[in-house]
């Protein structure tokens, strides 16, 4: 099994994704209003719509493209580039069922595409504007979205249970198009980096059945 960890995120350039078989970049986004996010909904803009994939720009982290989908059991899942601090590929999932889920404390999950080695990610409770809060942290090095674009599926595994799964029918032209929109971006000169709000706050958290993370 990959370990992200030791992976310095950070420092996957542009340079180095273009060299892959896809062009890929993103950040946060909104689907647009019809599921949360860490950034401020209003500063998110629609930049394109790939099948069942929305693609688009958040300027709330520095005019970051993002790539999301959301499954039919309601769990969300964003792929893309953070530019507030030291920037970053990230990977965001959640689900208003995974209620007990805590700001500020760490999960290690393990993320699967079809029958590959699968990756360890290590994320962190993170607040939502809808009051939720969900999952998030740094994406694996560039081969991650290589074998994104090339797999059907995509699970997600928590302390040896299944809790979410992703179909990945078109991922290789979002992703496409996740690319040319941050190109787009840095082309303009219009991604910055902002100060991140503090993911450390903790206010409780609701139980449910449906949630994999409560005790």
């Amino acid at each position: 099994m990959r370990d992200q960890s030791t992976h310095r995120y950070t420092r996957i350039g542009w340079g180095k994704l273009q060299k892959m078989n896809i062009r890929v970049a993103a950040i946060v986004g909104s689907l647009l209003l019809a599921s949360p996010t860490p950034a401020d909904a209003n500063k998110t803009v629609m930049w394109k719509k790939v099948g069942t994939w929305i693609i688009g720009v958040d300027q709330s982290v520095g005019n970051g493209c993002f790539l999301s989908a959301v499954t039919q059991r309601g769990t969300a899942f964003r792929f893309g580039f953070s530019f507030r601090n030291k920037g970053g590929i990230f990977v965001l999932i959640g689900n208003k069922d995974w209620a007990s889920i805590e700001e500020g404390k760490d999960y290690k999950m393990v993320l699967q595409f079809d029958q590959r080695p699968a990756w360890k990610w290590h994320s962190a409770g993170v607040p939502m504007q809808s009051g939720d809060t969900y999952l998030y942290g740094p994406a694996m090095e560039a081969d991650f979205f290589n074998e994104m674009a090339k797999s059907h599926l995509m699970s997600v595994t928590y302390q040896g249970r299944h809790v979410a799964q992703l179909n990945l029918k078109g991922s290789y032209v979002a992703l496409q198009e996740l690319a040319n929109c941050q190109q787009t971006m840095n082309a303009t000169g219009a991604t910055k980096r902002e100060t991140p709000r503090d993911p450390f706050a903790t206010d409780g958290s609701r139980r449910s059945k449906k949630d994999p993370f409560a005790n």
